[in-house]
């Protein structure tokens, strides 16, 4: 085991300020993906800014919020503030 793995301290993913802030940027993408994936499957027009979705703008959308909110989970879990 190397030293930086044996006096590595155990912070959960709301022990910090940085990382509460990561896992709050990382709900609000999913949400945002998912309200977008929905719109698009439904083919209906995105809150606020009125733009129609239909399926493959939508299926980006998600997927592209899905990817930001997993590294923004993993930031939440391995870095350091």
């Amino acid at each position: 085991m190397t030293s930086s793995t044996a006096t590595s301290s155990d912070t959960g993913l709301f022990d910090s300020t940085f990382s509460t802030a990561a896992v709050v940027v990382a709900i609000l993408s999913l949400v945002v993906g998912l309200v977008a994936g929905w719109n698009g499957y439904n083919e209906v027009p995105f809150p606020i800014i009125g733009y129609e979705l239909d399926v493959v703008t939508g299926a980006v959308a998600l997927t592209f919020a899905a990817g930001i909110s997993v590294l923004a989970l993993f930031v939440a879990a391995y870095m350091e503030p």
